[in-house]
């Protein structure tokens, strides 16, 4: 191959790389990342998710920092599926939410992955408005691929979940990590110091000198 066609090889494979899928990244590291816990470090974290079909189970030192979630299909008649609802989050109405995971191929049937939703018009989220799972589908392999999708939160909605559904025709196991849904969350609530105003700190003066000046007084008297 001559040096011109190596140096178009070259930029064709950066083309090709800089207009796909964004790779995943350790999730604690991605800003405003409502999702928690968004990467299965331990059996406590896979607990905090809800099962929508399928087992989860915690797989230990196969994760971005020593966990991850195995994720084991199960079947519904010609439907092989896994499913799992992250917890919770607020959202606003209107609201553009990129939300994805990445995901691992342990073994079977290659599943179509995708990035969902469940909407909730409650805060403390026992209402649904809406699910759906992702339009982008990924269809995984060996080694961890991204997942992502994105959802306009509908009026109403007050909060929402990540839903993460694989689904094939045959059986299959995989491996989930770094969740995320860039969702900016309201700071927390801080106790407030009041201030006294200039009227009040004048008072307080005065109040000051007037005991002052009559335990001086009485300090004379005594003597």
């Amino acid at each position: 191959m001559s040096c011109r066609h190596r140096v178009l090889s070259l930029l064709g494979l950066v083309v090709t790389l800089a207009g796909g899928p964004a790779l995943a990244v350790e999730c604690t590291t991605v800003a405003n990342n409502a999702v928690s816990p968004c990467g299965f470090e331990d059996a406590g974290a896979v607990a905090a998710w809800t099962p929508n079909g399928g087992t989860p189970a915690f797989a230990a030192g196969l994760g971005e920092n020593g966990g991850a979630l195995r994720g084991t299909s199960a079947n519904f008649g010609s439907l092989d599926a896994f499913g799992i609802r992250s917890p919770c989050f607020s959202v606003s109405p209107g609201q553009v939410v990129p939300l994805g995971y990445a995901v691992s191929l342990v073994s079977g049937t290659a599943p179509s992955c995708t990035a969902g939703w469940q909407q909730w018009s409650d805060a403390a989220c026992t209402a649904g408005a809406s699910g759906a799972i992702g339009l982008v589908a990924t269809t995984p392999g060996a080694g961890y691929s991204a997942v992502a999708d994105s959802r306009t939160v509908g009026a109403g909605v007050v909060a929402l979940s990540l839903l993460i559904d694989c689904r094939v025709s045959g059986a299959f196991e995989v491996l989930i990590d770094n969740a995320f849904a860039i969702a900016p969350q309201a700071p927390a609530a801080t106790a407030s110091v009041p201030v006294p105003t200039s009227g009040e700190t004048a008072l307080l003066l005065l109040a000051l000198a007037i005991v002052t000046l009559a335990y001086v007084q009485l300090y004379r008297r005594g003597g």
